[in-house]
């Protein structure tokens, strides 16, 4: 069933940055509209106007997930309220087919004096449901938000995380045909956001199609069939999730040089990657995997007890994780991450070299070096399987700089149940060398 459920095409919306003369022109096209005239060229800019989106497209068929990232005031939110039919655009054309669930804004579509059952109920009467519709899905929406005690009180004495958790539940209980979800996992607890992702992926599996925007790079590289990236309103890319995200981080990497001093700028302009950087960086159809090429991972081996283990585990026994990384060009000092997760989302295990040798300063790494870095722990698993995530990244006046991400790059699996269950330590360390 790969029916297309939202068709976007050449969609443009501007605001104004002066609240006067938005209202003045908002009354001038609203005169505009009633008696019909066609005649105003929409396309042009008046004085203090902006595109907020401008000539996007895309479409979004069913069991799909598409990303939506960019930097704060890139569109991304606009665009959803105008697929969500809260503004219409100024140009181009929406095509939206089922029923669509949203949770856009903190709190949007709930009315704070009415209680959490009376929103409900509300919200179900506006997406169409009758009355016995939403009885049979009330207690389900009730019990995913961990509301009981709370149901009855009004909407507007909920913390932000109570709002969500009802708000999620409300919009993915409802059986919705398209779910559009606005950093809605960057809200709540862990255990919470594990249970969203698994409703995204029944919502996926049902026949569901989902938009989310998210500024965490791991949720679409985890979740995301495709991405999109939005800069100033403009669509940059519709491509995969490694794509995507290669480009995002890329430009990222891009302005932050600006702002560093004149050395700096010398070692962190990007250079075309000569064959033997480019044969390193190829990507694995099993992962996703992003970066700005300073760096990049290969040759990753799992060994038990001295003994490559493939990617069976047997618990409690010492385990190293070894892989080597090639520097492009000279970093200051590189940080080292593992993460190891359930298959559904939840990550149970996260730590880096940085935390690891704490007051040791891992060394500067020239252009050409490669290095063989080993993470060992005591994988204190139930059985089961799980999937590795590891990276080299470096801190930069902008931020953490993702040089090599390799998201899910190894699964693998632990073999013989243990009687202990939950968190546990496993005692990691760290090491590295410089290989001859």
């Amino acid at each position: 069933m790969k029916d297309t459920l939202v068709k976007v095409e050449n969609v443009s919306k501007k605001f104004c940055r002066n609240l006067k003369k938005s209202l003045w022109y908002g009354l001038k096209d609203l005169g505009s509209e009633l008696i019909d005239r066609s005649g105003r060229n929409t396309k042009e800019l008046r004085p203090d106007e902006f595109w907020a989106v401008k000539s996007v497209s895309f479409e979004l068929k069913r069991g799909e997930c598409l990303g939506l990232i960019g930097k704060n005031g890139a569109g991304k939110t606009t665009l959803l309220r105008m697929l969500n039919g809260l503004i219409k655009p100024d140009q181009g054309r929406i095509e939206m087919h089922g029923k669509v669930g949203a949770l856009i804004a903190l709190g949007a579509g709930f009315n704070p004096i009415l209680t959490g059952r009376e929103n409900i109920y509300v919200n179900a009467s506006v997406l169409g449901l009758s009355k016995k519709e939403a009885d049979a899905k009330f207690e389900e929406i009730v019990e995913f938000a961990e509301l009981s005690q709370f149901i009855d009180a009004p909407v507007q004495s909920y913390s932000s995380g109570m709002q969500v958790r009802l708000g999620f539940a409300v919009a993915s209980a409802l059986d919705p045909d398209v779910l559009l979800l606005d950093e809605v996992l960057a809200v709540g607890d862990t255990r919470f956001r594990a249970k969203c992702l698994q409703r995204i992926k029944h919502v996926r599996y049902n026949g569901g199609a989902i938009l989310l925007v998210t500024h965490i790079l791991e949720q679409v590289a985890h979740f995301c069939d495709r991405a999109l990236l939005l800069d100033k309103g403009n669509l940059i890319i519709d491509s995969t999730p490694s794509a995507t995200l290669n480009h995002y981080l890329l430009n990222i990497k891009e302005e932050s040089t600006k702002i560093v001093t004149d050395r700096l700028k010398g070692e962190m302009l990007l250079k075309p990657m000569d064959k033997e950087s480019r044969e390193h960086f190829q990507y694995n159809s099993c992962e996703t995997r992003w970066g700005d090429r300073a760096a990049s991972i290969t040759d990753i081996c799992l060994l038990q007890n001295g003994t490559e283990c493939a990617s069976k585990l047997t618990p409690g026994l010492p385990t190293e994780l070894m892989f080597s990384t090639l520097f492009h060009t000279e970093i200051e000092e590189p940080i080292y991450g593992l993460s190891i997760k359930a298959p559904e989302g939840g990550v149970i295990f996260n730590t880096n070299s940085r935390e690891l040798l704490r007051t040791t300063r891992v060394p500067r790494q020239k252009k050409g070096d490669k290095v063989r870095v080993c993470f060992n722990f005591m994988p204190f698993l139930d059985a089961g399987e799980y999937l590795i995530s590891i990276g080299i990244a470096s801190e930069t006046p902008g931020g953490i700089q993702a040089h090599d991400r390799r998201y899910d790059c190894l699964t693998i699996q632990v073999v013989h149940p243990l009687s202990a269950t939950g968190d546990i330590d496993m005692h990691p360390t760290f090491n590295m060398i410089l290989d001859a």
